[in-house]
């Protein structure tokens, strides 16, 4: 098929028309295109008497006026788009729902950076800014992080890390978060954090990409 394509539509074309200035890649497609040319009209639709100079424009006449009932075979693009439109109408139930939504697709996200990320990949030319759910404020859930060493709380586990580093040097550091199952209890406890609240803010665009943020300073 990748030959047979080359060969079609990338490959020099030798067959040159003497009546125009087009060429093409094959004899057979010089010989199609040399009827445009020619006034001869061999083939004859026996139900009404109109003339055609190419026998597939006959068929698709006869199809077309004569033969309406008979079905059309179905191409690989009608079968997609068959597919596109039973997978929207199975989705559709799914879709009002969720905050967060291609309404050209007809799908919903759980979270803000899917949408973002489908939005770049599918519809590039749809910006952030002009999708009604991506200017809602961006939820940040606070939380607090303790020093398993003595009673010290801070809000981020980099200034935990620099106050165990400074007053307990040699000490086991806590887990990471982001290193740590969600589904582990156990690994979850061994981050020595916990959730506290949320706070809003509001979404800070990459003025090179499609990527939000939360704060300037992770922008």
């Amino acid at each position: 098929m990748i030959r047979n394509h080359i060969r079609t539509y990338h490959a020099g074309r030798k067959f040159p028309c003497h009546e125009c200035p087009k060429c093409f890649p094959t004899s057979d497609k010089l010989r199609i295109h040399m009827l445009s040319h020619s006034e001869l009209k061999e083939f004859l639709c026996a139900n009404c008497g109109r003339q055609f100079k190419r026998k597939d424009k006959l068929s698709d006449h006869m199809k077309k006026f004569h033969f309406p009932g008979i079905e059309k075979p179905i191409t690989k693009r009608a079968r997609i788009n068959k597919k596109i439109i039973s997978h929207k109408e199975q989705t559709n139930t799914d879709f009002e729902p969720f905050v967060y939504k291609c309404h050209i697709c007809v799908i919903g996200f759980k979270r803000r950076g899917m949408l973002v990320n489908h939005l770049a990949n599918r519809h590039p030319e749809v910006t952030p800014t002009s999708v009604p759910e991506l200017n809602l404020p961006i939820l940040k859930a606070n939380r607090d992080y303790y020093c398993q060493y003595c009673d010290k709380v801070y809000k981020s586990s980099s200034k935990r890390k620099a106050h165990i580093l400074k007053n307990h040097p040699g000490e086991e550091l806590p887990l990471s978060r982001r290193k740590v199952s969600k589904t582990n209890q156990e690994e979850e406890n061994g981050t020595y954090s916990q959730t506290v609240g949320s706070v809003t803010a509001n979404p800070h665009g990459c003025g090179w990409c499609h990527k939000q943020y939360a704060s300037k300073a992770k922008l």
